[in-house]
């Protein structure tokens, strides 16, 4: 829908971890210096640890795209890991097949690779496990057994864990101290700062085409860094989110009260959608000045203290008031992307146009025509029949 109006190659905020959009901060540079390191001194057990929404899966992307002659990489993505799984999700990570084989059988296949299709090659073979969601004792269990596979000095299982800080506090119990142990290189992404957040922004917009990279005007980055706290993540659904309703309003930049709409929208939606329009109103203006009142939140958009902090206030359900306007938001978000590609398969599917308006039939001079026709066969009938006769 707005690629279109913006003039835009693909969609710069997209979810998606994509390695063309990755930006490199000064925190993203060093967390890649880290597994770049990792590989180099040929380190056990490398950790980069970082809220959700902070690059990490991007970052993993952009690495394995680098050239890597010498390795072979296997990946994990988002593993919801269970007893005796990770494991075999490993071995089907480096395209090894372990259907039917004891968990004795599973590190045997797994140590042949690395004799055979490493080691021998010359190559060091890498398994990166991407957001391990749900690590029991077990799986905490089988990760050690993994890192402490060597089969002669310097010659081990490579393991890059990019992780949610809540699991890396988890290893670092006494119980893990033997697993955390074996970490030799770590780094912790951070949010980014406001400059950064521009730098951000910009750098996505400028990837997908952009021929104005002043789609979003001063105070609409200071907004969005402050609703976003410079989550990456949250940066890209409210950015998205502000594109498709500029794009409806038809607004050629984007500014703060947009922005700011979007969220006080999302806060006061359900419960002004069944008030009469006077009363919603009403409501949805004491919503957004409770919401300024608890999050801090001043009207002088040259406060640039991320207000995604003071927003993250936990209600009876468990979910935090900035989790709730962020998820809805995408999902409005969503559905007007499931429309525009349906617009789009449309639009491919009709016949190209010339340029010219078809020509339109009028029925009535079609009958007219018609009538007349009928006419002319009906006299030249009666003509024939008349010269017949007066010919005896």
């Amino acid at each position: 829908m707005y690629k279109l109006f913006y003039k835009l190659r693909k969609s710069p905020f997209s979810l998606s971890p994509d390695p063309d959009f990755f930006y490199l901060s000064a925190k993203h540079k060093n967390a890649l210096a880290v597994l770049e390191r990792s590989l180099a001194n040929w380190v056990g057990l490398s950790a980069i640890t970082g809220e959700k929404g902070t690059g990490k899966s991007t970052l993993i992307r952009y690495f394995l795209k680098q050239s890597w002659s010498d390795v072979s990489f296997g990946l994990i993505s988002e593993s919801d890991t269970t007893p005796g799984d990770l494991l075999k999700r490993a071995l089907s990570a480096f395209g090894l097949n372990s259907f039917g084989k004891t968990t004795s059988e599973s590190y045997d296949l797994l140590s042949d690779f690395m004799v055979s299709d490493c080691f021998w090659k010359k190559r060091q073979p890498v398994l990166i496990i991407d957001e391990p969601l749900g690590m029991g004792s077990r799986a905490l269990e089988e990760l050690y057994m993994l890192s402490t596979m060597e089969l002669e000095e310097n010659r081990n299982l490579r393991i890059i864990l990019a992780m949610p800080p809540s699991l890396w506090e988890t290893l670092k119990r006494p119980t893990w101290k033997h697993l955390v142990g074996r970490v030799g290189n770590s780094y912790q992404l951070e949010t980014l700062d406001y400059v950064e957040t521009v730098a951000y922004v910009q750098h996505r917009l400028r990837v997908a085409g952009a021929q104005n990279e002043n789609l979003f005007d001063n105070p609409a980055y200071k907004a969005i860094f402050r609703y976003s706290g410079g989550n990456p993540r949250l940066i890209n659904v409210l950015c998205n989110a502000a594109l498709v309703e500029g794009a409806i309003q038809e607004t050629p930049q984007i500014g703060a009260a947009l922005i700011k709409n979007l969220i006080m929208q999302k806060l006061g939606l359900h419960a002004a959608s069944t008030d009469p329009q006077g009363q919603a109103q009403r409501r949805s203006q004491t919503g957004a000045n409770n919401v300024d009142k608890t999050a801090g939140i001043k009207s002088d958009t040259d406060n640039l203290r991320p207000a995604f902090g003071r927003l993250a206030r936990r209600d009876k359900t468990g979910q935090t008031v900035s989790e709730f306007i962020i998820a809805d938001i995408d999902q409005t978000s969503r559905k007007y992307a499931r429309l525009d590609a349906e617009d789009s398969k449309a639009s491919d599917d009709k016949p190209e146009s010339t340029g010219e308006a078809p020509p339109r039939v009028d029925r009535r001079l079609l009958w007219v025509a018609s009538f007349a026709a009928v006419i002319l066969i009906i006299a030249a009938v009666a003509l024939l029949f008349g010269w017949d006769r007066s010919s005896f």
